[in-house]
């Protein structure tokens, strides 16, 4: 592993393995990062060990320079072998997907007193364990999530063990942004944010652009930002629909342009039914923006009905274009839960929060004491 000299400094610190950080751009990759980094904060002076299986090492590097990171190009082979070698240096083996379960034995038996934790971010943690993961889970010594629902979904997938919780916070490259309330001009701005790939179709971005044919000809404008192999759909989706004209495709942004129309939206809308949690959420909320979400999912733990916004049922365009009705005619209410929405980010789901909650998992938090 580079940057790590195998001494005594680094047998305190965490070893991660990631499926992929800098590869594409979604939730779970961003997610990897700032686990990284929360690590880093926890134990000040200490440099966490990662592997990541998916992304190439240039990837790694390009995107995210840091000297502690290794990528394999989705060779398993030589990604187990890195592991393998890499566990006697750390106390605590961080597992960033179940997909890695069956490695957790190996690990495990090459070094016993390492603490091995799975890490469960959304929708991979709903499908029945198999008996492989059954056995598997007998060299976990911690499960969390990062949401309750996906704590839950894992304990219904044949889990009987406690699942702990270590929920996202705003990304550790976002600080705060001046508040920017909704204004409801003329016409109503939505924003929506998702990887537009086909197996993310159930992020709902399709019941968006069609609950803009519940509303007055142009009364709302949606920009979606994203890219993908179903973009063709959605805009094809636009079309058959009579919205194509309000429906205003960016394709990926850079992280400034991104705040920019988070900044200029009224509402944020993203109806997905598969979110383990939803940071986008907390990006618009931080901007004062009240959400639409779907039901489902971990977006209930983030979107909070009277708090940061309403809830309306998956697939089911009509409630959405409801909700925003509502709020387009009485914008003080909108604003109000807007400025909520901002106030939970900042007491709940801050990057601060998020490490704060790194140092109680890792037993590294300071107290003061009595």
């Amino acid at each position: 592993m580079t940057g790590s000299s195998g001494g005594a400094g680094d047998l305190h610190s965490a070893l991660f393995l990631a499926p992929e950080v800098a590869r594409a751009r979604g939730g779970i990759q961003r997610l990897g990062r700032d686990l990284v980094e929360a690590l880093r904060c926890a134990e000040p002076g200490r440099t966490p060990g990662v592997l990541v299986l998916n992304d190439s090492q240039g990837e790694i590097h390009d995107g995210w320079p840091t000297s502690g990171a290794r990528g394999f190009a989705g060779n398993r082979g030589r990604f187990v072998g890195a592991a393998l070698r890499a566990v006697s240096r750390h106390r605590v083996i961080i597992l960033g997907h179940r997909n890695f379960l069956p490695l957790a034995v190996a690990l495990k038996l090459r070094r016993s007193r390492a603490e091995t934790w799975l890490l469960l971010y959304g929708v991979e943690a709903h499908p029945t364990l198999t008996w492989l993961e059954r056995g598997a889970m007998c060299a976990i010594d911690r499960v969390i999530a990062i949401s309750p629902q996906t704590a839950a979904a894992f304990r219904a997938s044949g889990c009987h063990r406690a699942v702990e919780l270590w929920p996202c916070g705003l990304p550790s490259t976002w600080s705060m942004p001046e508040a920017r309330p909704p204004r409801f001009e003329s016409p109503c701005r939505w924003l929506s944010v998702a990887r537009l790939v086909r197996s993310d179709g159930y992020k709902g971005v399709d019941h968006t652009i069609e609950a803009l044919a519940f509303l007055p000809r142009g009364s709302a404008v949606l920009d979606i930002v994203g890219d993908g192999d179903d973009l063709p759909r959605l805009r094809q989706w636009a079309q058959d629909r009579g919205v194509s004209d309000h429906v205003r495709f960016h394709g990926g942004v850079s992280d400034g342009r991104l705040r920019e129309l988070y900044g200029a939206c009224d509402v944020f809308v993203l109806p997905s039914r598969g979110e383990g949690f939803g940071i986008v959420y907390l990006e618009a909320m931080a901007y004062a923006k009240p959400v639409v979400a779907a039901d489902a999912g971990g977006a209930p733990f983030v979107v909070r009905p009277g708090v940061s916004g309403a809830l309306v049922p998956y697939a089911a365009p009509e409630h959405i274009a409801s909700c925003v009705t509502e709020w387009m005619r009485d914008p003080g209410s909108a604003r109000r839960l807007g400025q909520s929405a901002r106030r939970l980010v900042e007491q709940t789901f801050s990057f601060r929060a998020f490490v704060t909650r790194a140092e109680d998992l890792l037993g590294t938090r300071h107290r003061e004491p009595l």
